[in-house]
């Protein structure tokens, strides 16, 4: 009796050990910037730190979101044409660095495509093919190379009349980064975060004491699964292993509508101004840039399998699931 007592006592010892040796972990959600957002980091500031990063969050989405009457950018989509519009540094930053990929992706990545976007209301809850005739008007509103900068005093003029932009396809992924920054100078060093499938993570998985004895290890690389297009969400065609960087996929499948028994999608192609139709059903893209990964993913999927080349060497992997359902690897992931 007085050593099964011991062992009992030695036993809760242990599990008490065990349950403080494992990382504090926190996770909130919330609905922003057009997606749900869920950030977990790990810790004894995690709290405090994630916090912080909603705060940062909530600051990109108030300048950077087209669809907010007072943001930095509804502000110079409003402006006339040949108006000097001052811009914050920051979403001037932005804004450059999405035109410059625009020209390194020819034109296959425009975050002009506001006038077109609209038309086939995808955002607005009420879709529809627009007429040939007011597409083909809208579509000569765009083009990203009728925007002109000054670096030095960070301003924008619109060079043709109703160009307007939405920064839709780079403001996650720029958030996202920015996020991961804010974490790191508070110390953290572990976090997964999910932008409406802009998926960032840091510093791989930590492991509690057992797991640790056990595997020899202190983290493991986070488990990433990629969606089946067309299935019910958390089906998983494929899952990545990750401690580092930036993974987002561009779908079909999750904002369409269907007309005359074909299925139109938000990814619009720059020079058709029509969902891009490239046989793809998703693209995701891995890279240690977020910001790029956002853009990168858009672009891949309006060139297509054919035209990869162009980009594939500014991604760490390329992933891409066909209208066949064919999941191919395009470019390994080696970490």
């Amino acid at each position: 009796m007085k050593y099964a007592k011991i062992t009992a006592g030695l036993l809760v010892l242990i599990l008490l050990f065990l349950s403080f040796s494992k990382p504090g972990t926190h996770t909130e959600t919330e609905f922003l910037m057009d997606t749900l957002i869920s950030v977990t980091t790990y810790g004894s500031q995690a709290k405090t730190a994630t916090g912080q990063v909603f705060t940062r969050l909530r600051e990109i989405d108030k300048k950077c979101n087209a669809h907010n009457a007072e943001s930095e950018i509804a502000r110079l989509n409003n402006a006339p044409t040949g108006v000097v519009v001052s811009l914050d540094p920051e979403v001037f930053d932005i804004l450059k660095i999405a035109l410059e990929f625009s020209q390194a992706s020819e034109g296959a990545f425009d975050v002009t495509l506001l006038p077109v976007s609209r038309l086939w209301g995808l955002s607005s809850g009420s879709p529809k093919r627009p007429d040939e005739e007011v597409l083909a008007s809208a579509l000569a509103k765009t083009g990203y190379q009728h925007l002109a900068l000054d670096e030095t005093n960070c301003t924008v003029t619109k060079e043709i009349d109703g160009v307007q932009i939405d920064l839709g396809a780079v403001a996650k992924g720029y958030a996202a980064e920015e996020a991961i920054k804010l974490l790191k100078e508070q110390g953290i060093r572990h976090a997964y975060l999910d932008l409406g499938g802009n998926i960032a993570v840091m510093g791989g998985k930590p492991l509690g004491f057992w797991e640790s004895v056990v595997t020899g290890k202190k983290t493991r690389p986070f488990l990433i699964g990629l969606q089946q297009p067309d299935a019910p969400r958390g089906t998983i065609m494929e899952t990545l292993s990750l401690s580092e960087g930036y993974v987002v996929t561009s779908g079909d499948y999750e904002r369409y509508f269907e007309e005359g028994g074909k299925r139109y999608h938000h990814i619009i192609d720059p020079n058709t101004g029509y969902p891009a139709d490239t046989h793809i059903k998703s693209v995701t893209v891995v890279s240690d840039n977020g910001t790029e990964a956002d853009m990168l993913s858009t672009a891949l999927f309006v060139l297509g399998s054919d035209r990869m080349e162009l980009l594939k060497d500014r991604c760490k992997a390329i992933y891409v699931v066909d209208n066949q359902m064919n999941f191919k690897t395009v470019k390994p992931l080696t970490e």
